[in-house]
């Protein structure tokens, strides 16, 4: 994974993932490989409400 210069950093879907369903915080996934967060976008993430009471029932 690779930044472009107008981003504000980069993620996998995973990180997000865990990020929005209270698993980790994201400060915790900052120390992640292939993890680049910016300041900004790191305090707007912490803005984010968890998703955590939720159960999704998926059929694959």
């Amino acid at each position: 994974m690779s930044e472009t210069e107008d981003s504000q950093g980069v993620l996998s879907i995973a990180a997000l993932t865990e990020i929005l369903f209270g698993y980790k915080t994201p400060e915790e996934i900052r120390a992640e490989e292939n993890v680049i967060l910016t300041e900004e976008l790191e305090e707007e993430l912490r803005k984010l409400q968890n998703l955590c009471p939720i159960f999704l029932n998926e059929i694959v």
